[in-house]
């Protein structure tokens, strides 16, 4: 697994998410997104609800996919996020 090329937002950068088993035994998707533009990125956090675009890992398996997401942190130039649910809904792969 590694960062891509990514945007959350519209804004550029580079990122990744991960599912993984959470808690209850549910998959959960998180990850985080790094960009050169700080000033952009604090804005996110007030964002009830950001768009990311990137690179998914499942099982080892990389797909391109874009879902809503939930900001969590922001941490200098880079931000945490959580999909607000499953990261492969409705859409086709990219």
């Amino acid at each position: 697994m590694q960062l891509r090329p990514a945007q959350i937002n519209g804004i550029d950068g580079m990122g990744m998410a991960v599912v993984s088993k959470g808690h209850r035994g549910l998959n959960e998707c998180k990850g985080y997104f790094i960009a050169d533009q700080t000033a952009a990125l604090l804005a996110l956090i007030n964002e009830q609800h950001s768009t990311f675009a990137g690179a998914v890992y499942d099982s080892g398996r990389e797909t391109l996919l874009v879902f809503t997401v939930i900001v969590t942190h922001v941490h200098g130039n880079r931000v945490d996020f959580t999909a607000t649910g499953n990261p492969y809904a409705g859409q086709a792969e990219q």
